[in-house]
């Protein structure tokens, strides 16, 4: 009785010291300036002028925060950290709090209370009971997979189609949905490399094409902020040191000629009998994945759209290829 009576001394002094302190929530209240593009394509520059160089595009909607305004731009960070200027008149800024809340550790006053003493209870050591060791002796060069589903109480793994021992240390087993899923890797990585392009030239052309996207269209340009349609593609070959016609059906006469299935990214695509003009009247650059891009005058600027269905899909000429 007298061992029982130290032992709940002991345990009610363990739960006082424990339930010394607990932890509230601090809330606290965070006003930042957050802007969201209102225009469909926005373009985010290193300078705040419109001759700085290029960092991205950002699309109707998207929603950025403000660091700091300059003389009709503004500072923004997009959500994967890119920080850069774009122009006033392109966004709608607003304002918006950010609730967070951090913990508060508070202890528990201890005046005027008496430590308890702890008494720690008689230990009895017991001698350990060491169980009997079960040796499994497998001949080597033998068949065990009888032996193995006898262990396993007859039941095999769907993985292990036979186990058998190639030498005295070594087990080897045949993995079916380990070569499966290698197959599988392999042939997306295949799809994958096919898809890239093969050619630096390509890939510089495709590269400042895409830093046009926004760029607004104007018919008989080829530069300057604006483009027409065989405008950009002459322009964007000018850049890689390839000179091309000034119009889409003379540009149309010149290359490889290239069916649609053979399409690689950099090749030239024609259309013919659109915007009310007849024969080949417009010129767009292969982008992969049944894209290309190209100076709309239907979306009035430098965009991407599919040659897989719709508009310009039933007016698709053929391909061109300039660039080995």
């Amino acid at each position: 009785m007298q061992f029982l009576r130290r032992f709940l001394v002991s345990v009610s002094a363990v739960l006082l010291v424990q339930n010394s302190g607990f932890t509230q929530s601090k809330i606290i209240r965070t006003t930042v300036r957050l802007a969201t593009v209102v225009v469909a394509t926005a373009k985010l520059r290193i300078k705040p002028n419109e001759s700085s160089r290029t960092l991205g595009l950002l699309d109707r909607a998207a929603k950025v925060s403000v660091l700091s305004r300059k003389s009709g731009w503004i500072q923004i960070q997009t959500k994967r950290g890119t920080k850069g200027w774009i122009r006033r008149d392109l966004v709608d800024i607003h304002k918006s709090v950010v609730v967070t809340t951090e913990p508060v550790k508070r202890v528990a006053s201890t005046v005027n209370k008496r430590k308890p003493t702890v008494v720690k209870p008689k230990v009895v050591r017991l001698p350990a009971k060491v169980a009997p060791t079960k040796v499994v002796t497998v001949a080597p060069k033998t068949d065990v997979t009888e032996q193995v589903s006898k262990n396993l109480d007859g039941q095999l793994p769907e993985s292990v189609k036979a186990v058998s021992i190639q030498t005295a240390n070594r087990v080897e087993i045949n993995d079916p949905i380990s070569e499966k899923r290698s197959s599988v890797v392999d042939f997306a990585q295949g799809a994958a490399n096919a898809n890239k392009t093969s050619s630096p030239v390509r890939s510089t052309l495709m590269s400042r094409a895409n830093s046009q996207r926004g760029t607004p269209y104007r018919y008989g340009t080829s530069g300057g902020g604006t483009y027409d349609c065989s405008g950009f593609t002459s322009a964007m070959y000018r850049k890689v040191g390839v000179k091309l016609p000034r119009t889409a059906a003379e540009q149309f006469g010149v290359g490889l000629h290239i069916a649609k299935p053979s399409l690689t990214k950099g090749d030239l695509v024609f259309f013919r009998n659109t915007a009310g003009r007849r024969g080949i009247s417009h010129v767009g650059i292969y982008s992969g994945n049944g894209m290309f891009i190209h100076a709309s005058s239907r979306g009035h600027a430098v965009r991407v759209d599919t040659l897989s269905s719709g508009y310009y899909a039933n007016h698709f000429a053929g391909g061109r290829r300039l660039i080995r």
